[in-house]
């Protein structure tokens, strides 16, 4: 009779062993074979019928068999020791990718046209689960993104043109806009009905502006580096009452939804008139298009070509005659996902969007600045489509696994494995159903394990690599356990020793002496124990909804994902403007043992400093930008200092990763400004992270370090061959290329993120030496002897205020100390404030 118990490592993570010694009964006849030359050269009859070749035979299967039983012990028992530990092999991660759908038709007039709609200017909905992949080649399969929710386009219609009073802070991007600092075009007149988009919002505040040959509006007040204007944008509501999108009525409920404007595409379409030249470069304009995220400015023009107005530039217009229309053209911007409402205080409550002037020469603009003020006769916006976030995965709904057996611990293979980490908020259809052949369909939840499992709960378990679905196990003691442990307990129930009640098992209770029963007695029963409820025999086990992808390859380039797996109405073209980023490979079995210390020390509850640090960077974003990493944390440092702790307090500094966007083709040749290192974009997920793996009674606070910059002078001298000279060696562009060498050198040297000696970030509270400066210096090929360095610390204007300003201490130093709290940096910067802030270098014996 089929045995109704199996054991419990079935029910364990399976790990595969691996073979340590590779070695075939063939390779081991074979090196046999090769020795009987050496050892017995009279020997010359090799045949397989020679008795001498029979026993070498024979002894290459038992030392065959030695290798495969022997010389897997002791790694075997570790991954055993996994196992029982609970170990397993993390699947692959997909990859994240921000996906930018056009419509076919941007002007909602002629989109209200178009059936299936209702209403005019009625936003278009392209639903959660819509799949875009790459193109497939010969020797490549597609790879397949899934969009993560609904996207919503709507149209946009224009509140506000403001502008700003004074010049804005370039270096601080978290400045928000004040109210004693703005100005409206018309003062404080705002259009009474809502702005169409094929509407002019300067004709629509002032109807007889064009008509009366009013002058035009100057989009700079003052023409300065830093001079801006804002552009206050909000939702246009369809004219009609259904909302096809949320199923709500209009104007009821518009308030109190999310706003449909988050991540949209929009045209901008400036009308001007032919004037002199402005003064500016107009293939690459001194400005920057930039829109409020929620805490802080962000750029949102891809590329120059979406600037159609070239910086405003409208003097080409001349060239259609004097009595052309206005010249129009449009400035393509995509705005962040997060891009919520905000009034800052001043009354103008929308989407914010700001466009600033750059100074001479900035982020690699030529150097050129504007002579006069651009001019402006009207301001349009339409919606050209949206962008929205996806995974790559493929979506699987409603797959039958089989039918149950009705035995305790079977399990189901799914038709796919790699499946992604489940999850109920996002996805809550996401389990399995079990339709009994009474009729009753039942939802049964997923769990890690089954140690907390009762005999009727419908839990299962399901793992995530394999993809197999595994039900609870029907676990049975043997007689002679549970005799002892009645034993035991009476025995501390009169609270007397243990060896007191200990007797000698009955021969007939004797471990070799119990067989177990086809037919189970009462009193056996007593000692079985379900884990988890049986699913009724005859039921069918069905998958509601999994996903399943992930892995390297789904970190695909920019405008890859270009294919449409199903048409969708009025969706022209979809494309990535940024690559996908977050695609991890599966653990392989060597990741997994490294991770086996870390899991020891720290697993669910960190206690001590060095659990803390773990922790902190184990930490990992469920929502990230294209700009961000998964794992944002780059180090953390948990401060044991008594006098800058208090008893029950964990106060950990944490340096960031650098978003790609500020880095520079990933070599940090600028440096890296303090502002970059900012963690307030996911403080809050990582201090929620935190609380859930501290004990009771400890508080957590994250912060980041008091970064000090620091501005090395160096005195040197080059090699006699790479001194320019007139009839050989290097040329001055040469030695130009030498002096950025060394300052690119530099600026990685002293850098929190890539510096230090061994390349990990600088030291916190490590002092800057002199001699570390010489001591690196003396490394590049060009230097001969560095003469003399100064440092010159950089700090904050205001220590205790908010900010951002710096300054460089005037005083030179040979050793820059730093606290405990503090780490060194140090960053180049375009401003005219900062210049002073870069490393300088100064040859010594150099003639022209």
């Amino acid at each position: 009779m089929e045995s109704r118990y199996l054991s419990v490592l079935d029910y364990l993570p399976q790990l595969d062993k691996p073979v340590l010694d590779d070695r075939s009964f063939e390779d081991l006849l074979e090196e046999c074979l090769l020795r009987i030359p050496r050892y017995c050269p009279e020997w010359t009859h090799h045949n397989a019928s020679d008795p001498g070749i029979t026993l070498i035979e024979l002894f290459s299967w038992l030392v065959h068999q030695m290798l495969n039983r022997f010389n897997q012990v002791p790694y075997r028992h570790y991954i055993a020791f996994l196992e029982l530990l609970g170990i397993q092999l993390q699947p692959p991660r997909p990859a994240y990718a921000s996906l930018t759908f056009y419509l076919t038709k941007s002007d909602p007039v002629e989109f209200a046209r178009a059936p299936g709609l209702e209403s005019e200017w009625e936003p278009k909905v392209i639903s959660k689960g819509c799949e875009v992949a790459t193109v497939r080649t010969e020797t490549q399969e597609s790879i397949i993104f899934t969009t993560e929710k609904d996207l919503v386009i709507a149209h946009a219609t224009i509140k506000h043109l403001l502008f700003s009073v004074t010049p804005v802070d370039l270096s601080n991007l978290s400045e928000k806009p004040e109210q004693n600092n703005l100005e409206s075009v018309f003062g404080d007149s705002t259009p009474t009905t809502q702005i169409s988009p094929n509407q002019n919002f300067l004709d629509a505040v002032i109807p007889d502006f064009v008509e009366s040959n009013a002058p035009p509006v100057n989009l700079f007040r003052p023409c300065t580096p830093g001079s801006c204007f804002y552009l206050v944008l909000d939702e246009l509501e369809p004219t009609g009452v259904n909302d096809r999108a949320f199923g709500n009525q209009r104007p009821n409920h518009s308030r109190n939804r999310e706003s449909r404007l988050q991540g949209s595409v929009l045209a901008f379409t400036f009308a001007g008139h032919p004037v002199e030249t402005t003064g500016v470069d107009p293939e690459h304009p001194p400005l920057r298009w930039q829109a409020w995220d929620g805490n802080a400015w962000r750029n949102i023009l891809h590329k120059d070509t979406d600037d159609k107005t070239r910086g405003f530039s409208f003097d080409w217009a001349r060239l259609r005659g004097e009595n052309a229309p206005l010249p129009e053209a449009d400035v393509i911007l995509h705005l962040p996902e997060k891009w919520p409402k905000r009034d800052f205080g001043s009354g103008y409550e929308g989407h914010w969007l700001r466009c600033v002037c750059l100074p001479s020469g900035a982020d690699g603009q030529a150097d050129s600045f504007y002579q006069r003020p651009p001019e402006i006769r009207s301001v349009k916006v339409r919606t050209l489509g949206g962008s929205v976030a996806a995974r790559e995965c493929v979506q699987i709904r409603e797959e039958l696994l089989g039918m149950s057996n009705g035995k305790p611990g079977q399990s189901f293979q799914l038709s796919h494995q790699s499946i992604l980490a489940r999850d109920s908020a996002e996805y809550p259809e996401e389990y399995i159903e079990v339709r009994r052949p009474d009729g009753v369909v039942e939802p049964w939840e997923e769990r890690e394990h089954f140690g907390d499992s009762l005999e009727d709960d419908c839990h299962y378990t399901l793992d995530s690599q394999r993809g197999i679905v595994q039900f609870g196990p029907l676990i049975r003691e043997p007689h002679h356990l549970r005799q002892r442990m009645q034993k035991r307990r009476q025995a501390e129930a009169w609270k007397q020793p243990v060896w007191v009640k200990r007797t000698a098992i009955a021969p007939e209770n004797r471990l070799d002496s119990l067989a177990i029963p086809a037919v189970l007695e009462a009193v056996d029963r007593e000692s079985e124990r379900q884990y988890g409820r049986v699913p009724p025999a005859g039921s069918e086990i069905i998958m509601k909804s999994y996903r399943t992808g992930g892995g390297s390859l789904g970190n695909v380039q920019a405008e890859q994902l270009s294919v449409l797996k199903t048409a969708i109405p009025y969706v022209k073209q979809v494309t990535n403007y940024a690559p996908a980023l977050g695609g991890k490979n599966a653990d392989s079995l060597e990741e997994a043992m490294l991770r086996v210390p870390v899991i020891l020390r720290t697993r669910k509850t960190a206690l001590t400093p060095e659990e803390f640090e773990n922790a902190a960077q184990q930490f990992a974003l469920e929502r990230f930008t294209q700009e961000q990493d998964p794992y944002p944390v780059h180090r953390a440092h948990c401060i044991t200092t008594p006098r800058l702790t208090r008893p029950g307090e964990v106060r950990l500094l944490i340096v960031p990763k650098v978003p790609q966007s500020a880095r520079s083709m990933q070599t940090f040749e600028a440096g890296t400004h303090p502002e970059q290192l900012s963690i307030s974009s996911f403080q809050k997920d990582l201090n929620d992270y935190l609380d859930k793996r501290r004990s009771l009674g400890i508080q957590v606070t994250t912060e980041t370090p008091d970064y000090v910059g620091v501005s090395v002078h160096v005195q040197l001298y080059l090699k006699p061959q790479y001194l320019p000279n007139q009839h050989q060696g290097p040329s001055i562009s040469d030695i130009e290329a030498i002096e950025a060498d060394i300052t690119d050198c530099l600026y990685r040297f002293l850098n929190p993120i890539v510096g230090g000696l061994d390349g990990k970030g600088w030291p916190r509270g490590q002092a800057v030496e002199d001699s570390a400066i010489i001591a690196l210096l003396q490394q590049r090929p060009a230097v001969r002897s560095v003469a003399r360095v100064q440092l010159y610390a950089i700090k904050k204007r205001f220590p205790h205020r908010d900010d951002s300003s710096w300054m460089q201490m005037p005083e030179p130093l040979r050793q820059l100390q730093l606290s405990d709290l503090q780490i060194a940096t140090s960053w180049h910067s375009t401003a005219e404030r900062d210049l002073d802030f870069a490393h300088q270098i100064e040859f010594l014996d150099f003639s022209e």
